[in-house]
């Protein structure tokens, strides 16, 4: 008696990494990261309106942003906070 199995097909590296969840490159999520710690002083002294809004998007899509609990400031997460330490 054999046991057959049904080959799974192997999931696209895109698909296991948070950016490529989130729809977005690559060579784009390098280029946020490095441009994430640039975006976070500015959140720092409220000036989110400097950052390219396709950015903040971006940033949003991938958790490194977050809105604060009245929906008011965005604000840096755990995750974004440790993508700009390691761009620094």
């Amino acid at each position: 008696m054999t046991k057959t199995t049904t080959p799974v097909e192997p999931t696209p590296l895109a698909s296991t990494t948070p950016a490529g969840r989130a729809g977005i490159s690559l060579y784009r999520c390098q280029m946020l990261a490095y441009n994430l710690v640039a975006v976070a002083g500015r959140l720092l002294r409220g000036q989110p309106h400097d950052a390219p809004g396709e950015h903040l998007d971006d940033y949003l899509r991938l958790g490194w942003l977050r809105w604060d609990a009245e929906g008011a400031r965005l604000r840096l997460t755990p995750e974004g906070a440790k993508v700009c330490s390691s761009a620094a």
